[in-house]
């Protein structure tokens, strides 16, 4: 299968709060990955007369982001690629292509998508790709039409029905039961037909006013996590964050300012590399020279050397 080389972006500009406050991360989209096409979903393309009483209570009471999870389902059953919250600023386009081109070259799995943050294991909803037509679109619009669909409007933020939570109730329909369907991961994985990606790949930051940063040259993607359903007080941090919609070099500069280090962890790849080394040198010589208290004592030598380097690295890439 083909990969369609489509982003999908929902945006209500006739809803609250109006104005398309993320028009500059949407040129990051179009400088990152050439050759997509950018489809700007609305009110104009999207077909709302439906049966669906979500989608009627999201419409009547003119809130946008419920709507959108809905319909970013909708266009990746109909068209498949992938699908980004207007609020994502892609940085590393050849990195996201080359996940999307790895999606659509096997058929190991039908999707992929990453996890807000490391400890919680909630599942980017912000983020995801999906062949046409996948068991994972059919599941959550099968939970709109036949259980959200009613009473349940009610409760969608007070008990959490959002997308991250319905898509852990994916996984735990699918026999993925471990952290209650949550994927706490340091390393891709796939499950559910699903290949989920850790916090690095599309959430270097988690909350709108996250000031910890996770990236390393596997981050692709970078989310502000503006809650566009959320009011808040115009005077408090999460307002005024959500107003500057800052770009993720402006992050980076901000943090700097505030003397906050921002931790490139590609140290612990450059680590590993260097263990998995000394590990292969010590299985060589352990071979050749079986039960040798000279190799013993050479081997912790090394490990302390190993340790040293490690230091020195994660020094470097610390970014003041």
């Amino acid at each position: 299968m083909q990969n369609p080389k489509i982003l999908h972006r929902i945006y209500f500009a006739n809803m609250p709060p109006y104005e398309d406050l993320f028009l500059h991360y949407l040129d990051t989209w179009k400088a990152e990955m050439p050759g997509y096409t950018i489809m700007q979903w609305n009110t104009s393309n999207l077909p709302l007369k439906t049966g669906n009483t979500w989608v009627q209570k999201a419409l009547v009471d003119k809130q946008p982001v419920f709507l959108s999870e809905y319909y970013r389902w909708f266009v990746l059953k109909e068209h498949g690629s992938i699908y980004l919250d207007a609020d994502c600023e892609i940085i590393n386009g050849k990195k996201l292509d080359s996940l999307l081109n790895e999606l659509y070259s096997t058929r190991a799995y039908e999707g992929f998508l990453g996890i807000e943050e490391k400890n919680n294991g909630h599942p980017t909803a912000q983020t995801v790709a999906l062949k046409p037509n996948s068991d994972l679109a059919n599941f959550m619009l099968m939970m709109y039409d036949q259980y959200l669909s009613g009473p349940l409007w009610h409760w969608k933020e007070s008990r959490n029905l959002l997308g991250p939570q319905l898509i852990t109730l994916y996984f735990l329909e699918n026999g993925y039961t471990k952290n209650n369907g949550y994927p706490i991961i340091d390393q891709p994985e796939i499950h559910a037909n699903i290949k989920i990606y850790p916090q690095e790949y599309f959430s270097p930051k988690f909350g709108l006013t996250g000031k910890t940063l996770n990236y390393t040259e596997n981050t692709c993607v970078y989310h502000l996590f503006s809650n566009l359903n959320i009011n808040h007080h115009a005077d408090s941090e999460y307002a005024k964050e959500k107003k500057q919609a800052r770009r993720f070099h402006e992050l980076q500069e901000y943090l700097k300012t505030m003397k906050i280090p921002a931790v490139d962890h590609s140290h612990k790849e450059s680590f590993n590399k260097l263990l998995n080394l000394f590990k292969k040198i010590l299985n060589k010589l352990y071979n050749v020279f079986p039960q040798n208290n000279i190799i013993r004592k050479l081997s912790s030598k090394i490990f302390k050397l190993c340790c040293l380097i490690y230091k020195k690295i994660k020094l470097q890439t610390i970014k003041l």
